[in-house]
């Protein structure tokens, strides 16, 4: 069975963040006699995504795409810098809607802070970016 991943990038995600998700997944697709596994790149609006290096992401599908992309195995959320200014209420709003529509939802770098504030944290063990910690602890 083919894994279904879909990757909500943030502006200003970090490129190693996301070279460590992806190329791990392409590798054990090339490593296997048939792919194993599939991606979705979307953003909030469906515009492409610029990292923090500069870098753009061309991104087919927006956060809204995600129900038609179901189901999905694993939904990441990648945040990295001024995170806290892209994890909008519309955002937070549209991550609870979505929860039916992953079977799990990780957020890598800071993305745990928008899962936390989405309240899809409760319960839950969560990890965040070392540089984050106090921070995430306190709120």
């Amino acid at each position: 069975m083919i894994k279904n991943y879909g990757i909500l990038l943030l502006p200003e995600f970090s490129n190693l963040c996301f070279s460590n998700l992806i190329e791990p997944i392409r590798a054990a697709n090339d490593l296997s006699e048939r792919p194993v596994a599939k991606w979705h790149l979307f953003s909030v609006d469906g515009q492409c995504v610029s990292s923090t290096s500069g870098l753009t992401f061309p991104v087919s599908k927006s956060i809204a795409d995600i129900p038609g992309t179901a189901p999905l195995d694993v939904l990441f959320l990648l945040a990295s810098y001024n995170y806290e200014s892209y994890i909008t209420a519309d955002l937070v709003k549209s991550l609870r809607k979505l929860k039916p529509y992953a079977v799990q939802m990780a957020g890598l770098d800071a993305g745990a802070f928008a899962l936390a504030k989405a309240g899809l944290l409760s319960g839950y063990r969560a990890t965040i970016h070392w540089a984050e910690l106090e921070v995430f602890h306190e709120r």
